[in-house]
C-alpha cells in the first residue's frame, strides 16, 4: 500500500474540479504517470482517466483540475523535474507533484445544458448559416465517416478515433462535439436511444485507438461533459439568442478542436431533426 503523500508537499494549490475529478483526487493513493507538459497544462495517466492540472488560460476541459495559476512554473518552480514518463503521487485527497500538492477547494458542474426538442430545428438552421468554414475542417476527415456520423451509425467511430494529430486528434473532437451534443439533447427529452450505439462503440474502442487524453475526454462527452464554449454554444441554441458569439468562442478552441466539436454539433442536429421529421409522418 502507498503511503499517504501529502505530508511531503512543499507548496499547497487550490484548484476547481468537477466531482468526478474530485473522487478520483480523494480516491485511494496511486502512482499516476505524466503523459503531457506544456506551460498551460500537464496531463496525466491515472489508471486509465486522464487527469488534467490547469493554469487559468489553459482550455477547461472537465477532466482538469483548474487552478488559477498564470503558469505552471509559478507552482512547480524552473527547476521541475516534471517530465513525460515521469510519476505523481494522487489520492487521499491530493495530486503531489514534484513537491507541490494540489487539491480541491471548490466544486464545478461541467454539465452541458438539455436542448430541447422544439429547439432542433432552429438550432440547426441558426449554425447552418454560421459555420461557413467547416468545409476545411471535412476535407481532412472521411466522407464516409462523417456520413455514417450523421446517420448515427456505429461503423463511423473506428473511420474517426484517432485521425489526425495532437493531444486530442480531429476525428475525436467531431465525435465529442456529436456526443455531448446527444446527451444535451437526451436531457431536453429527445429520444436519442437510437444513438446508443455511437456511444457504446466509442467506450469500447477509445482506450485502444486514441490519445489518453482524448479517451477521457470522450467519455467525458458521453456523460454530457464538456468545455464552456461548448456548454455556451448549447445554452444560446436551446434559447432565442443569436449563437454567433458562442459560435466564435467554441471555434477559438484549440488549433481545430473547435471546428471539430462544431462539426459535431451540426452532424447530430441533423439526425436529431430528421429523426423527429421521421418519427412525426409515421
Amino acid at each position: 500500500m502507498l503511503a499517504p503523500h501529502h505530508i511531503s508537499a512543499t507548496n499547497r494549490v487550490r484548484a476547481a474540479a468537477t466531482g468526478r475529478v474530485r473522487d478520483v483526487v480523494s480516491g485511494r493513493v496511486r502512482t499516476a504517470v505524466v503523459v503531457h507538459v506544456g506551460r498551460d497544462a500537464i496531463y496525466l495517466d491515472v489508471g486509465g482517466f486522464c487527469l488534467g492540472v490547469l493554469t487559468k488560460s489553459a482550455s477547461a476541459v472537465p477532466c482538469g483540475l483548474h487552478t488559477t495559476l498564470p503558469s505552471l512554473t509559478d507552482a512547480l518552480g524552473a527547476g521541475t523535474r516534471t517530465v513525460p514518463g515521469s510519476t505523481a503521487r494522487v489520492g487521499g485527497g491530493a495530486l503531489l507533484l514534484d513537491g507541490t500538492d494540489v487539491v480541491v477547494g471548490r466544486l464545478i458542474d461541467a454539465s452541458v445544458p438539455a436542448l430541447p426538442a422544439a429547439s432542433a430545428q432552429r438550432a440547426r438552421r441558426e449554425l447552418s448559416g454560421t459555420l461557413r468554414r467547416l468545409p476545411n475542417v471535412c476535407r481532412e476527415l472521411p466522407d464516409v465517416a462523417l456520413k455514417l456520423l450523421g446517420d448515427g451509425h456505429e461503423s463511423a467511430v473506428p473511420l474517426l478515433l484517432g485521425r489526425g494529430g495532437g493531444l486530442t486528434p480531429l476525428g475525436d473532437d467531431v465525435l465529442c462535439g456529436w456526443l455531448a451534443t446527444v446527451a444535451a439533447a437526451a436531457r431536453g427529452g429527445h429520444d436519442v436511444e437510437g444513438s446508443r450505439a455511437v456511444a457504446d462503440a466509442v467506450t469500447a474502442l477509445a482506450a485502444r485507438h486514441t490519445t489518453a487524453l482524448s479517451a477521457t475526454l470522450l467519455d467525458c462527452a458521453t456523460r454530457g461533459e464538456a468545455l464552456p464554449q461548448f456548454r455556451r454554444l448549447v445554452r444560446d441554441l436551446a434559447s432565442d439568442d443569436d449563437p454567433g458569439s458562442s459560435v466564435s468562442a467554441l471555434l477559438s478552441v484549440g488549433h481545430t478542436s473547435g471546428y471539430g466539436m462544431a462539426l459535431g454539433v451540426s452532424l447530430a442536429l441533423d439526425l436529431l431533426v430528421r429523426s423527429s421529421t421521421e418519427r412525426t409522418l409515421v
